[in-house]
């Protein structure tokens, strides 16, 4: 099966490993939108703007948490994906002096610095992959819930469905179980594991105002995705447990973007404008 980590002397890799899942994570944010929809704590064509103020602007205000779901926003989209020469990512500060704890960033700095500069689009007029959208859902997810988006995922997510090696910040003694392939991935596990303890510290008050990482924060192992497929699989429910109603599920799988427009790294599909646009 391979290695464990990218290291000469490196363990090998099982199937019990824990493994950074990215992307993934976009598909429990999404559950945790559909859990309050359907809770009536929120409304896919709700403006986000609603809940966050910053997107109260003549840019953002029509941008919906179904836009943001989507892609679909008309923010700007992950680094690269319009083949820009030069591309910087969005969360790109947090690698200067704001990482000191004495200095942290506040949610509205975060937020404006997503909402910064010129749109991609107009919302619901393209799909254009967007990562930061979904930290956006992730602090809509805080703010409606009255908890950190890590509480919520683990309280109404993991845990009921016994996901029990499933993290955003894996716990220090289960390191020797993750896998990691390059110095970059290995680093980043060190600094969660610093930023677990100074939250032990502290209580469960949260030490600074970093982005939820709702698009791309999850660990987790193939056993603990495979109950969460199956959940949805099997229409919501698992080993007794309902995450979600059938019909919301069967909505959440079902085409959104039948006629959304497309250039994503370089690959242009031109198709009928979706009767969504806009909505």
């Amino acid at each position: 099966m391979g290695k464990l980590t990218y290291h000469n002397n490196s363990a090998d890799l099982q199937l019990d490993s824990i493994r950074q899942v990215y992307s993934i994570t976009k598909a429990f944010t999404s559950v945790a939108i559909a859990r309050l929809v359907e809770e009536g704590k929120l409304y896919y064509k709700q403006q986000v703007c609603t809940w966050i103020k910053e997107f109260d602007t003549d840019y953002h205000r029509d941008i919906t948490l179904w836009h943001l779901l989507t892609h679909t926003s008309g923010l700007m989209p992950d680094p690269g994906c319009l083949q820009e020469p030069y591309p910087f990512p969005w969360y790109g500060w947090w690698v200067h002096e704001k990482r000191d704890k004495s200095d942290q960033w506040s949610a509205s700095e975060w937020i404006k610095l997503i909402l910064g500069g010129r749109m991609a689009a107009r919302p619901g007029e393209q799909w254009n992959y967007c990562t930061a959208g979904y930290a956006i859902l992730g602090e809509v997810i805080a703010r409606v819930s009255g908890m950190s988006y890590e509480q919520y995922i683990r309280e109404y997510i993991t845990e009921p469905l016994g996901m029990e090696h499933t993290f955003m910040d894996v716990p220090k003694q289960l390191h020797s179980k993750v896998c990691y392939v390059n110095p970059w991935e290995e680093n980043g596990l060190k600094e969660s594991a610093e930023h677990t303890e100074v939250r032990a510290d502290v209580g469960n008050t949260a030490v600074d105002e970093m982005p939820p990482a709702a698009g791309n924060g999850l660990f987790s192992t193939l056993h603990d995705l495979w109950k969460f497929g199956q959940c949805l699989l099997d229409g919501g429910t698992f080993n007794g447990h309902t995450l979600l109603g059938r019909r919301t599920v069967e909505n959440m799988v079902s085409n959104q973007l039948s006629g959304v427009p497309s250039k994503c790294w370089g690959i242009t599909i031109r198709t009928i404008k979706c009767p969504w646009a806009g909505a």
